[in-house]
């Protein structure tokens, strides 16, 4: 029981065809794995942009509490959602709106965008509750901050008394540090104008 050259070459003629199917159908699904990985990424960053857009659109010029900014982080006042109920068997029965803070910022180590909110209580004593990851692997993110003027908005430097006309966020992300997308945003504070 021998197998002829014939059957031989066809079982290598098989196994060829099989291989590169199998290779092709491979690459394929991980480049579809890909592609759904920065989509999800474009999904949490447009969510993040949402978060902060409202946060924004409820921004108040509060003396006790100074908008405060940099590149990499801003914290300011606005209206939050705290949990209502019996703490000591850590119940909520509802949440209450109430004046507060938040905190937006890129952590460099973690590669992730953050949020942390305060409610008057902890914003008066400089507490902030804790960290809620909103995007992860991110290449980087930057914050800018304009003012109204008579030709449309200009760069402005962070004043303790003046909110910001706006705000430009700028996302930087990707699946490979050779192939990095940008997503910008420029947010307008209503309670600025």
């Amino acid at each position: 029981m021998g197998f002829t050259l014939m059957e031989f070459l066809l079982v290598i003629v098989i196994i060829g065809v099989l291989s590169v199917s199998l290779y092709e159908t491979l690459t394929g699904g991980i480049r579809i794995w890909q592609r759904s990985h920065v989509l999800s990424a474009e999904e949490d960053i447009m969510i993040f942009f949402d978060k902060l857009s409202m946060d924004l659109y409820n921004a108040i010029n509060f003396s006790l509490f100074e908008f405060e900014g940099g590149p990499k982080r801003v914290a300011f006042t606005t209206i939050v959602s705290v949990p209502f109920g019996n703490a000591e068997y850590g119940q909520v029965y509802a949440y209450i709106d109430q004046i507060g803070r938040v905190e937006y910022g890129f952590d460099e180590v973690k590669k992730v965008i953050y949020r942390r909110q305060a409610g008057y209580g902890q914003a008066v004593k400089g507490e902030f509750g804790g960290i809620e990851i909103l995007v992860r692997s991110v290449n980087g993110l930057e914050f800018s901050y304009f003012r109204q003027s008579f030709g449309g908005l200009s760069s402005m430097k962070l004043d303790k008394d003046l909110l910001p006309a706006s705000l430009g966020v700028e996302v930087t992300y990707g699946v490979s540090e050779n192939q990095l997308n940008v997503l910008k945003r420029l947010i307008n504070l209503p309670g600025s104008l």
